[in-house]
């Protein structure tokens, strides 16, 4: 009974890791990584195998220049920042921040498009959905489309730009590729799921999300932010005094960041 154990156990275990291999994901910068999870394969021969996969994908060669960016403290995914051989794809700090943001503050006032289930169409929303739910959606207006803007493909499960025809309802009539490049960090994602808009931590090089927010990000459907450095606003100072936690505690409450982001 304990060896018919010992193998359910290892079975179990062999298919939970079997699903925590390296994943390759455009980054909010155009770049391209792999997240890397650690109970899943670690191995360097596993990441420079996904990171290949990519750069084949995108018809760019192979990887090179892969170096780790953000290690794992054993929980937490690590990422391998890297570049095709083909064309460069590098990890680059410079975003739509630069523009919009001061003293680490961001703000956004691009209108904010939700997925209209009943129509299939990309519209504003009438309110701020804090959850990424909207119910009532503003008429259709021009202005709110531009090149850069991304549309939900219901048919692969993703954000892609629209190179046909905007309809009055927001419909895109044909779908053009997914360029990180163009998009910006706070850009929502359709779950289907729950059929919400929310933000993305890992973004396919398709515009599929891989791991949605559960929460969107605070600013992304709307208002403002702040964060902890103006290069690279997904870093977090760690709190580690009590005036630091009280701080991070305060911004919770005030809602000035968004838990387990920038909290």
């Amino acid at each position: 009974m304990k060896k018919v154990c010992f193998y359910i156990s290892s079975l179990i275990l062999l298919l939970f890791l079997a699903n925590c291999a390296p994943s390759a994901y455009r980054t909010s910068y155009g770049g391209l990584a792999v997240a890397v999870d650690p109970w899943g394969d670690t191995s360097y021969y596993s990441i420079k195998s996904e990171a290949d996969r990519a750069c084949r994908y995108l018809g760019n060669g192979t990887a090179v220049n892969l170096v780790e960016k953000i290690k794992s403290d054993g929980i937490s995914n690590a990422h391998w920042t890297f570049d095709c051989s083909s064309g460069s794809s590098s990890y680059s700090s410079s975003s739509s921040y630069s523009s919009s943001q001061s003293n680490n503050y961001y703000s956004n006032s691009t209108p904010k498009l939700f997925y209209d289930s009943s129509t299939g169409g990309m519209k504003e929303c009438t309110y701020v959905p804090q959850d990424g739910n909207c119910l009532s959606f503003k008429p259709y207006k021009a202005s709110n489309y531009n090149k850069s803007t991304l549309f939900y493909d219901s048919s692969s499960n993703s954000m892609k730009p629209c190179i046909g025809i905007v309809d009055l309802n927001g419909k895109c009539t044909a779908f053009g590729i997914y360029n990180a490049s163009t998009t910006t960090k706070d850009q929502l994602f359709y779950n289907p799921q729950t059929r919400k808009m929310t933000t993305c931590n890992f973004v396919t090089i398709t515009g599929e999300c891989s791991h949605y927010d559960i929460v969107p990000r605070t600013g992304s459907t709307g208002g403002s932010y702040n964060i902890d450095s103006a290069s690279n606003p997904y870093y977090k100072k760690v709190p580690r005094t009590s005036q630091q936690l009280m701080k991070s505690g305060m911004d919770m409450l005030s809602g000035n960041c968004t838990l387990g982001l920038n909290c």
